[in-house]
Order: C-alpha cells, then structure tokens, then sequence
C-alpha cells in the first residue's frame, strides 16, 4: 500500500490493515530504506502472551522519505521473520 506520509488516506490505510479495538497491541517499525531492511525487535516485543496475539500488529513502515508504503504482521512473527540476536542480557556470575 502506497500513501503519503502524514495523509488521512495514510492512517486510513493502516487502520484498514488492522482492526484496531481496545486492548490492541500494535508496534511501528519504520524505515526510509526498502521494506526487507533489517529492524530491531525487542524480547517484549516478540513475546506476548498467546491470549492477547490476536490483537498483536507489527506494523512495517517503509521508504518513509518517499513513498511510504506500509504491511502488517501478525504473530506468531518466527513464520515471517528471521532472527538474529545482536544484544544480549549480561550479568555477573
């Protein structure tokens, strides 16, 4: 979906991508590059209780600066996405 940026017909199309009601977890992930750049995702971001994914977006932003097109997905997120640890939790032994 291609739209401009800070439109109504922008936000109408993301809502048109998610039925937002309350309780709806819905992250943005945007980016000036192309739609397959690498994000950074969070362990709380990817780890929401299985009673609440149904109302679980990841709203993917791109080529913001141009033409900002957008997609959503849906857990569980391991079927579309590739992870890659680049942090990790470190503390004394």
């Amino acid at each position: 979906m291609n739209l401009r940026s800070g439109s109504r017909q922008f936000w109408l199309g993301i809502a048109c991508l998610v039925q937002v009601g309350r309780g709806s977890l819905i992250d943005f992930k945007t980016t000036n590059r192309w739609e397959r750049s690498p994000f950074f995702i969070s362990r709380n971001e990817l780890g929401v209780p299985r009673e609440r994914s149904g109302r679980r977006y990841l709203i993917r932003v791109y080529d913001f600066a141009r033409r900002p097109s957008v997609f959503a997905l849906r857990p569980p997120f391991e079927g579309f996405l590739e992870l890659t640890a680049t942090s990790f939790s470190a503390r004394l032994a």
